[in-house]
Formats: C-alpha cells, structure tokens, sequence
C-alpha cells in the first residue's frame, strides 16, 4: 500500500503553487568568515510560482527501459536532450533515452574491454554529451560519447572507491573509503591532471558487533546518523554531512561559500525511526527484519534527524535541497540560486534526477518502488 504523503503526490504536484504563501518573507544574511561567504537564509518555507507539466513516464510494466533502482547515482542527463540510465547498482548496461522517453540505443555492456563495464556504480552526464561511468571493476571511469564513441579510461588508481563520482573532462569529484584505519573514514575527494584535494571528511560512529537474528553485523552505525550528501557539476561541489542545514560549496579545491537555512528539526527517537521503518528495517538478508524499538535498544540513534537528504546543481547554477521528511510527509526541496539565496520551495517531489534541457526535469515517481521504478519527465511551463 502507497504511504499517505505518496499517494498524494502522485495525484497532482505543482498546480496550486503560489509564490509567497503564507509564511514569513525569506531573506539572506550574507557575512565573511576567513574568506568564505557564509550565507544565511531565513523565514517560512515560501511555494515557488512554477508550474509542471508531465510529459512521459519511463520505466515500469511494459517499458523497454529496465531499471531496478533509481538513485541520483543511476540516473543523468546532459544538456542536450540525452537521458541515461543504468539497469542497476552495480550495473553495466547503460542506456540512452531521448525527451520523449524512448529508448534510443543502449551504450554499454559487461566485460572488460574499452566501453565495457564491469560493476557501473554511477552515471554522469557532462554538457558535451559525453557520459561517465564510475566503474569498481576497473578501478576508474569508463567515457563514452551520447553517439557510442569511446573515450580513454579516467583511472582512479591510489583510492578506496566506496561511492558514486560526478566528471567533467578530466574532473572527477567522487567518493572514497579510508579503509587503513578503524574508523572507515569516508572522503570526497577532487581530481584533475593537475591537482588533487580532499574537500570532505565524514567519519560516522562505527558500532561493534551486533546480534540481529540468527547471525549479526559489524560496522552499523547508529539509526538515523548524518551520512555525506553531495553533488557536483564541473569543478563545483557541494556538501552536507550534519545535523544542521548546511551546505558546503567549494570551486574546484576551494571551499567559498557556506548556505545555511533556518528549518524545523526532528528529534531521533524511536518514534522517528518507527516513522521511517514501519514495518522494521532488514538487516543483513530479507528474511532478517528487524522491528524500530530493537534497532534503536542495540544500534542507539541520532538525537537530531540529518535535515537533508540530496543534492542536485542544475545547468544554470541553481541548488536543489531535498528535505529529509518522515514518508508519511510530502516531500520538499528548498531552491536556491548560484549565490545561494533562498527561491522558494517545490512540493510533493525530492530532488531532480537530472537536467535535460533548461525547462525540463527528470524526477523518481514519488509513487515508485523498488520493485518497480518510474521516472518522470516534467516541462516547466512558467
């Protein structure tokens, strides 16, 4: 059964947006700290004066396109109208989608060879039409042209890969794993032929070994702990790893811009984590689901829910930050333009899983499951 805040937002999403609302006019406070520019934003949420329109839905009974998740990391677009998709995590089969929603070829297969993938684990798209797939198997990314045409491996030899990257030419923005040490600290690293940079260390709070039905785990962390968000876009990155609604912007290997926001927080608890996981949580393999009150009595929980869950950079600079809400919540991503002021807010959608052109929008079906994903693409019309 679809959760209440789902099923209402697959009914309709923006047509009664109206800019202003109800709530406090929204401001900036900008000041300089250390040659960083901190900015502040304040007041109630504000709905945005744009409508969407859907123009197709991909994915689901009786698509060409198989997808068997549709994550930020499965899913880009370039600037010019190409859409790709990859089947899975862990996946080798991308796929390459027109606006339209139809399968135009796919580019990718398994193997080891130029152009092949072995274990893809992200999708990235730059404004060439060139797309990038970070790839555990060859321990770098795999390029091709949106037309098929191969491009030299990008290798990422000297890291821990543990996550997704984000390229564009010869930048790479990805992340890592210290695994040299107990704490398993993770990175976001920067990359070019010229330079290197750390820009973010996150180290969660590892627990030891830990009972959960016939067997255990080692290495939880407790429910509902901060875990690093980000994305990129070109040389430009951008970070939150915190209890705090903070994103942290760097150009290139410089950090310079801090965006801040005033917003509700929820409190970590067992009724929080009872919110997320309503029918408990597996741990381990599917036969082993573990109900809210036992997952906080052994892995404990976070006093404060992280307040953002993802991050996208669109074409023209914008900043889209999807609220961490509870899923009995409609969902809602904050709007902020380049310098980081505070727009508004959307409804009923987290944020865009890409940016295929300047007025359109690729968005996971808040309705979709895991079983079964669909991705939508939007017009903005307005």
């Amino acid at each position: 059964m679809l959760s209440p805040h789902r099923y209402a937002a697959s009914l309709f999403l923006l047509a009664a947006c109206q800019a202003g609302g109800d709530g406090e006019t929204s401001r900036s406070t900008i000041r300089d700290s250390s040659g960083v520019t901190i900015v502040q934003n304040s007041g109630a949420d504000v709905a945005l004066d744009w409508k969407l329109e859907r123009v197709t839905t991909v994915g689901g009974t009786g698509s060409t396109v198989e997808m068997s998740q549709l994550t930020e990391y499965t899913v880009d677009a370039d600037s010019l109208g190409h859409i790709f998709v990859i089947e899975s995590w862990f996946g080798n089969r991308v796929q390459l989608i027109d606006t339209a929603g139809v399968l135009v070829r796919t580019l990718t297969r398994n193997g080891a060879g130029p152009g092949e993938i072995g274990q893809g684990v992200s999708v990235s798209a730059s404004g060439d039409g060139v797309l990038s797939v970070m790839d555990f198997t060859k321990m770098g990314v795999v390029r091709l042209r949106f037309d098929g045409t191969v491009l030299p491996l990008l290798p990422l030899t000297g890291y821990d890969l543990f996550g997704g990257g984000r390229v564009t030419g010869d930048t790479v923005v990805f992340h890592t794993i210290d695994r040299s040490t107990k704490a398993y600290a993770e990175q976001l690293q920067y990359r070019t032929d010229a330079d290197t940079a750390t820009l973010a260390v996150h180290t969660p709070e590892r627990l030891g070994w830990l009972p959960f039905c016939r067997d255990g785990m080692e290495g939880l962390t407790p429910m509902l702990a901060p875990e690093l968000r980000w994305t990129a876009r070109g040389s430009r990155a951008i970070v939150s790893r915190s209890a705090e609604y903070r994103v942290d912007e760097f150009q290139a290997s410089r950090f310079v811009r801090s965006i801040r926001r005033e917003v509700p927080r929820a409190a970590g608890n067992v009724h929080a984590v009872k919110r997320f996981f309503p029918e408990g949580k597996i741990i381990g393999s599917r036969d082993c689901v573990v109900p809210p009150a036992e997952l906080v009595r052994k892995r404990g929980v976070a006093p404060v829910l992280q307040p953002i869950r993802r991050l996208a950079i669109d074409w023209e600079g914008r900043i889209w930050v999807e609220r961490n809400t509870f899923p009995d919540e409609v969902s809602r991503v904050d709007v902020f333009d380049k310098a980081g002021h505070y727009t508004g807010t959307l409804s009923g959608f987290g944020a865009p899983l890409g940016f295929p052109s300047q007025d359109l929008l690729l968005f996971a079906l808040p309705d979709s499951t895991s079983d079964e994903p669909r991705l939508a693409i939007y017009r903005r019309v307005n």
